[in-house]
């Protein structure tokens, strides 16, 4: 689709009120136009045609769910969180298992585990209790 390349203010009237909500967008967010009836297409081509002009289109996606245009501003919210778990001890148990299992002598790379403080008592008593049900 090609869009015209002077901006003419006057086009865009009709939507200026959603063009300020739509400068106001955080990323991250979206903005749900309702009711727009017949004006549906007019009003998704103008968007589309607005953001070409002013360079913002890769920064918004529109799409149209049933009879709503629904506006979603591309990026992180700056109220996004990121959390970073410690994986359970399980899964390290189960790697230190696969590796006791794989060595020559694995209760010897328990043991090693231990001395270097990489495991401490109870993990020691686990491991090697769940190395013997697997070595029996």
């Amino acid at each position: 689709m090609s869009y015209p390349s002077q901006f003419n203010a006057e086009k865009y009237q009709e939507i200026a009120g959603i063009l300020q909500d739509l400068q106001e967008l955080d990323p991250g967010a979206r903005m749900t136009i309702r009711n727009l009836g017949e004006s549906l297409t007019r009003t998704r081509s103008l968007l589309y045609e607005w953001l070409a002009l002013t360079n913002l289109k890769p920064r918004f996606m529109i799409k149209v769910v049933l009879q709503d245009l629904i506006v979603i501003r591309r990026g992180v919210s700056p109220s996004a969180t990121v959390e970073i778990e410690k994986a359970p001890i399980d899964v390290i148990l189960a790697k230190w298992l696969r590796r006791a299992i794989m060595e020559r002598d694995g209760k010897e790379y328990i043991e090693r585990l231990k001395a270097e403080e990489m495991i401490n008592q109870e993990e020691y008593e686990r491991l090697l209790l769940e190395y013997d049900k697997v070595m029996r």
